[in-house]
């Protein structure tokens, strides 16, 4: 047995064949646009959360992770935006 440090995974989380699958169609997508001539926009969002890991210790075998399910509870957010094009030409 050996001490650690919980990693945490928030209960929303896609599974990775999902993401997967997401990131193929988007591909495809955008590969379809662009060859039509068309300018991609992407705009987005940031969110940086001050959220500080509680240091608390749990203990399992050697070896093996623990993983914690948590809800999201924050003590400050800052959120930022963002955009940016696939061609030289267009602007915001």
């Amino acid at each position: 047995m050996s001490a650690k440090t919980a990693k945490r995974i928030h209960i929303n989380r896609a599974e990775i064949k999902q993401i997967k699958r997401w990131q193929h169609k988007t591909k495809r997508r955008i590969s379809r646009l662009e060859s039509n001539k068309f300018a991609v926009v992407v705009f987005d969002e940031a969110i940086f959360i001050d959220d500080p890991a509680r240091g608390v210790k749990y203990w399992s075998k050697k070896g093996e992770s623990i993983v914690l399910p948590y809800k999201g509870r924050h003590g400050k957010v800052v959120v930022a935006y963002g955009s940016i094009a696939t061609d030289q030409q267009t602007v915001l």
